[in-house]
């Protein structure tokens, strides 16, 4: 687990993604395993530090970072008096990319297939894309990010 908190040159391969998993005590859902995996056909783009569409990292050095920061600092939430409260990052949450307006979680607990945004704004979870939503297996979306990529 060293070589995933110490190295940011390292670009994530198969062994490294189940690795990463090991390291951060969660269990991939299939529906990310089988777009990571999809997407590793491809070369990572952006000085390796990004998978296939520019969103997701290929540097497991970033999602593991990212992640336990998170988890030591914790995030928002709004409460019923809508009133933002700090609360604990759920240990089943990774970030595994980021966007114009922040992070991009995933809930390793949940095999529903969507990528959430931790919003810069107030830091609180917003979905980002839902593939129930697009129509499109987890196959098919990786495939439609690869397309993206310039080879």
């Amino acid at each position: 687990m060293n070589e995933l908190n110490n190295d940011v040159n390292l670009v994530l391969t198969p062994e490294l993604f189940e690795s990463l998993a090991t390291a951060l005590s969660v269990c991939w859902p299939d529906w990310y395993r089988e777009i990571i995996l999809g997407l590793l056909r491809s070369p990572p783009a952006y000085a390796q530090r990004w998978l296939p569409g520019g969103f997701l990292f290929a540097s497991p050095y970033l999602v593991y970072e990212y992640t336990t920061s998170q988890r030591e600092s914790g995030m928002n939430r709004w409460s019923s008096e809508r009133n933002l409260e700090q609360v604990p990052w759920p240990e089943n949450y990774v970030i595994v990319g980021h966007c114009g307006d922040g992070a991009i979680v995933i809930d390793t607990a949940s095999q529903k297939p969507i990528l959430l945004n931790l919003y810069k704004e107030d830091y609180t979870l917003r979905p980002f894309i839902d593939l129930a939503e697009l129509k499109k297996s987890p196959s098919e979306f990786a495939e439609q990010l690869s397309q993206l990529h310039p080879r």
